[in-house]
């Protein structure tokens, strides 16, 4: 069926692309209206690097043996929003001008230890003030991480949908599916 349907398996790949950014847009703006009941923790540093910024978990979302509650953990591939404030409402991150950032998890945690990760890094969409030791009536800027969700299995499912890719990994298969010759 695949042949008649579509001329190419390129453009077989491509009518799946469409769908996959809505489903995600979708679950990302799900987790921003439910935003007071995502996990969130307060950053106790942030730190710029080169081309990512590094942020430690405050001390006291860490214990001694496994955490077992998910406002403790970030993860890798987690899409979080960075704010002065622990949000109940969306509304609370936007209020007043206040500034906000996007970001992506990229490395962190240790995980052959039994206590939580406390380190990460991050990619943020935009230039974060509070590493620049910002503060406010000789007082740190407190900082917020709300997890919103991960991508990890969004970017397998790209990866999939990539065409010049496919044929590398398999091209035998691949024209055996679409039976082109």
């Amino acid at each position: 069926k695949i042949p008649s349907t579509f001329p190419h398996l390129k453009s077989y790949l491509e009518c799946y692309t469409s769908p996959l950014l809505e489903e995600l847009r979708a679950e990302m703006s799900s987790s921003l209206e439910s935003i007071s009941t995502v996990p969130s923790v307060r950053i106790s540093r942030i730190e710029e690097k080169k081309d990512r910024y590094e942020i430690s978990v405050a001390s006291d979302c860490q214990v001694a043996k496994p955490c077992n509650h998910p406002e403790c953990m970030l993860s890798v591939g987690d899409i979080i929003v960075l704010s002065d404030v622990k949000p109940g409402h969306i509304s609370d991150i936007t209020r007043n001008g206040r500034p906000y950032r996007v970001a992506f998890v990229t490395d962190g945690g240790d995980e052959d230890d039994d206590s939580p990760p406390a380190k990460y890094a991050i990619i943020a969409s935009g230039k974060i003030d509070a590493a620049d030791g910002g503060c406010q009536d000789g007082k740190s800027a407190s900082l917020f991480a709300a997890c919103l969700l991960n991508i990890v299995t969004y970017i397998r499912i790209w990866r999939c949908l990539d065409y010049e890719a496919a044929v590398r990994r398999n091209q035998g298969l691949i024209q055996k599916m679409v039976q082109y010759q």
